[in-house]
């Protein structure tokens, strides 16, 4: 009886967990940015990235790094876990990596693929170029936008050239 108490608040601490990672995205602090990171020294020097990462996270730009070729719901938990406990270990943000993701609910899921493709800038993007600093008439600023704004696109492009000026 004791083992299948333990378990189910292991499950509601997950899922609870799970959600407060779905906030992080809501904030609108975090962009997303997919990258082939793996063996591509020139993308991960450009980025100021480790190149043995599948994932990492900018906290001043504001930008999660996801190599798309590893599993990027996965990762995207681990980086947002990164994100909500700035500075823990990274044996305390794995287990819990593992836990979210052993009780993480197929809603859950769709929430965070849904959020980050909201929030997903690329490297060719106006966006992506800001933060790699390829365009040397713009400040190295990251825009940051609300999940609901980009959810309008044509908005969002008045914004970020309104911002460049």
């Amino acid at each position: 009886m004791r083992h299948g108490q333990n378990r189910k608040e292991e499950r509601r601490f997950a899922r609870k967990l799970a959600n407060e990672l779905c906030k992080i995205l809501d904030s609108g602090k975090w962009q997303v940015m997919y990258l082939d990171m793996t063996g591509n020294p020139d993308v991960c020097q450009e980025y100021d990235l480790s190149e043995d990462a599948v994932g990492q996270i900018d906290d001043e730009l504001g930008v999660i790094f996801i190599d798309f070729r590893f599993d990027v719901i996965s990762t995207l938990v681990h980086e947002l876990l990164h994100a909500r406990f700035w500075g823990r270990p990274e044996r305390t943000i794995l287990s819990l990596e593992k836990l979210v993701m052993k009780y993480l609910t197929a809603a859950q899921a769709r929430r965070l693929h849904k959020r980050s493709a909201l929030l997903l800038i690329t490297p060719d993007s106006p966006e992506g170029r800001v933060v790699a600093g390829k365009n040397p008439k713009r400040k190295r600023v990251v825009c940051m936008l609300t999940w609901r704004q980009r959810h309008n696109a044509q908005t969002a492009l008045e914004l970020l050239k309104s911002r460049s000026k």
